[in-house]
């Protein structure tokens, strides 16, 4: 036997001392979670916590389009879990859950029989499912609710809106959303003026026209072969975006299931302009330069290109082409996973544009042009308008109340006549009112550890006839040279797409502004957030449902439920409600089953709960 040295026994004795030392405590605490339930109070104390702090914030709201449609709602997903010790008769409990949720009654009771301590049995269940299983009042059945962010349009302007992920916003108007929430709370601590928990908010866009763009970048990018195509408008004069759409888009209800190269805005991705853009503003510059010297209109590209350098820098600072464009639908630039070495254009012109730059922002230039043509507006390109108070009725326009500022206090001058005159010059126009400044250019991009690659960039500038307020509209596409010739003999050119959409445009965009005072926000039907499509999730108007609860003759029991499902379970009640502290209904009065009757008082006491995660507990799992 080989002998072991006393440094080496001494250790192995103090790792047995070890071990053995915390099985005791082990042992201890596990005694301790038995008879006095340390983590139940724990987690009471950790729910007390958050509860003060919830006391002081403001909910993410509904966001609306112009027209009050629903753009995002905040949706109740209801999840089912059994804590097997507290219940009287698994048999009876497996029964009546299995009756209600549609499941194996059998499998679910083996599943209680295993020896577990808690049970998740399903998650995402309808609002009737969970008014079935609260009447049943079983012991040791639970409801674990959390709210979540539902996208009724799908894919419809979701570049624009963005999404969101546990409460954050990572993207578009959702991101801006946490920005105005907490400057709407420090207005409120500094006028020590009561804030209503939800602040709804109202977009510029419009539903109509931002489904015409979805169509007319689909068409484009299914029927031409393109790989990205995105088409933007706005109203000159007001920087009001009115919709937005891009090709392939995403769904922001399960946005992870898509690459960041789909998720990424291209309009804020700077792009090499084409020579009949660049001939534009070069042009634009020489007049708004004579504009300043006060001379006599001299034939355009007569002036010497020395005078001229000057003018072209100070239009390009005036337009803001080379700044990064910053709107409250984008938040920082994002990335496409490769990293871009070297872009350059092929070819060279023989024209000569100075200080003209090559690249902007498909952003920055649509409103560079809308200025040129049109004048200036009050802010950059915008599409939050203003927050909506149901509660109080209030509504705070934003104007003014973000960082960015607009063309008016940096472009000095009024729209020149002479420039919508080489603008029409270099247009063309199809079977409509609107012209179309159409152009491309071919590029090469050496990206790293890849081969050398072609890329063609279509610009479509289109201006659109509408109201007191002129539309314009930029199209953005990029293509694989090697279909482009291809498409030419193939396809319909895009500026005789685009025109079969414009007219449609005009007329909606002149119905809305005539309609806008008699609006009333749509409202949203009673239900839980179940995974479902719009379509499955949303009912037209007009159809029944099992789910649509009608004006309650009698006290529903709203304990348990969220403030916003216990009011509109109350919706068209001639009572008058009251309301004490934030979070979920904990206690009401008048009790359930009393009938209500005019002016009855109704007092509704909230209390905020612990904050738990449905997709971060384990289904059909649990601690032993």
């Amino acid at each position: 036997m080989t002998k072991q040295s006393r440094l080496r026994v001494q250790k192995t004795r103090k790792n047995r001392k070890l071990i053995f030392f915390l099985g005791l405590l082990c042992v201890f605490f596990y005694q301790c979670e038995q008879h006095y339930h340390l983590s139940s109070q724990f987690g009471e104390m950790l729910s007390q916590a958050k509860k003060k702090f919830a006391e002081n914030a403001l909910d993410r709201g509904t966001i609306y389009d112009r027209n009050l449609k629903q753009l995002a709602v905040t949706m109740e997903r209801v999840a089912v879990y059994v804590r097997t010790r507290e219940i009287d008769s698994i048999a009876d409990t497996a029964s009546s859950l299995a009756s209600i949720l549609s499941i194996d009654g059998d499998k679910l009771k083996g599943q209680l029989e295993s020896g577990v301590l808690r049970l998740w049995v399903a998650k995402d269940i309808s609002l009737e499912q969970e008014l079935k299983i609260k009447d049943l009042d079983l012991p040791g059945i639970h409801l674990q609710k959390e709210e979540k962010r539902y996208y009724p349009n799908g894919k419809d302007a979701a570049h624009l809106i963005g999404y969101v992920e546990d409460g954050i916003g990572l993207s578009g108007v959702e991101y801006y959303y946490d920005r105005l929430l907490a400057t709407r709370k420090n207005q409120q601590q500094v006028a020590q003026k009561p804030l209503s928990n939800t602040q709804d908010l109202v977009l510029t866009i419009d539903l109509k026209i931002q489904k015409i763009l979805e169509d007319l970048v689909a068409a484009i990018g299914e029927n031409q072969e393109v790989l990205k195509a995105a088409a933007y408008v706005i109203e000159s004069g007001t920087g009001e975006l009115i919709g937005g759409a891009q090709y392939p888009g995403f769904d922001p209800n399960s946005f992870t299931k898509y690459t960041q190269r789909a998720i990424e805005n291209i309009f804020f991705t700077p792009v090499f302009l084409p020579d009949t853009f660049r001939l534009f503003l070069r042009e634009s510059a020489v007049l708004y330069e004579m504009a300043d010297n006060s001379r006599g209109q001299l034939p355009w590209s007569l002036i010497e290109e020395a005078g001229s350098l000057g003018g072209q820098l100070r239009l390009w600072e005036w337009l803001k082409l080379g700044d990064k464009a910053r709107t409250d639908f984008f938040a920082t630039k994002t990335s496409s996973g490769k990293i871009v070495k070297k872009s350059q254009r092929l070819g060279e012109s023989d024209i000569s544009f100075g200080l003209i730059p090559e690249s902007t922002t498909p952003m920055s230039l649509l409103a560079g042009y809308s200025v040129l043509l049109n004048g200036v507006s009050d802010r950059s390109p915008f599409v939050v308008k203003k927050i909506l108070d149901i509660e109080s009725g209030e509504e705070v326009l934003l104007e003014g109340m973000t960082a960015d500022e607009g063309y008016v206090d940096s472009f000095p001058h009024k729209p020149l006549p002479e420039v919508r005159k080489l603008f029409e010059s270099m247009a063309v126009k199809e079977d409509s009112s609107s012209l179309y400044l159409h152009d491309s250019v071919l590029l090469t991009t050496d990206s790293a550890g890849e081969l050398q690659q072609y890329l063609v960039n279509e610009l479509t500038f289109v201006t659109i006839p509408a109201d007191s307020h002129e539309l314009n509209l930029l199209l953005v596409v990029q293509r694989n040279p090697e279909t482009v010739e291809e498409q030419e003999t193939k396809s319909r050119r895009v500026e005789e797409i685009i025109d079969e959409k414009v007219e449609r445009i005009s007329v909606l965009q002149q119905i809305s502004s005539t309609v806008a005072d008699v609006l009333e926000p749509e409202q949203l039907r009673i239900g839980n957030f179940q995974g479902q499509s719009p379509e499955e999730s949303f009912e037209e108007p007009g159809e029944t449902s099992a789910k649509i609860i009608s004006i309650p003759g009698a006290m529903p029991d709203l304990v348990g439920l969220s403030l916003r499902k216990g009011l509109r379970l109350l919706e068209g009640s001639p009572i008058v409600i009251s309301i004490e502290g934030t979070g979920r209904i904990v206690h009401q009065s008048p009790p359930p089953g009393t009938p209500l009757k005019d002016n009855m008082e109704c007092k509704l006491v909230l209390e905020s709960q612990e904050d738990l995660s449905i997709d971060k507990l384990s289904e059909g799992t649990s601690k032993k």
